[in-house]
């Protein structure tokens, strides 16, 4: 004889939210664990920065920055 398990409509929806859940906890781990494989190239940016920072050759072209800036404020619709 076979058992012929029976569930509420309220049953049905926590259960299928509850694997839901659990699929995107899977998916989630899978994607953070690409991310840490990834290799982390900003840090030898970030280093080559502080090298020209502490010999004195980086420079911060301010005509660039306030142009960023003045973009950034027009693409949002706040100037």
């Amino acid at each position: 004889m076979d058992t012929v398990l029976r569930f509420s409509d309220d049953e049905l929806d926590e259960e299928l939210s509850s694997s839901d859940s659990e699929a995107r906890v899977l998916e989630m781990s899978k994607y953070k664990e690409a991310v840490k494989a990834l290799p982390d190239v900003r840090q030898e940016r970030i280093k080559e920065l502080k090298r020209l920072i502490e010999a004195g050759e980086y420079h911060i072209d301010s005509s660039k920055i306030a142009e960023k800036i003045l973009d950034r404020q027009i693409e949002d619709g706040s100037f």
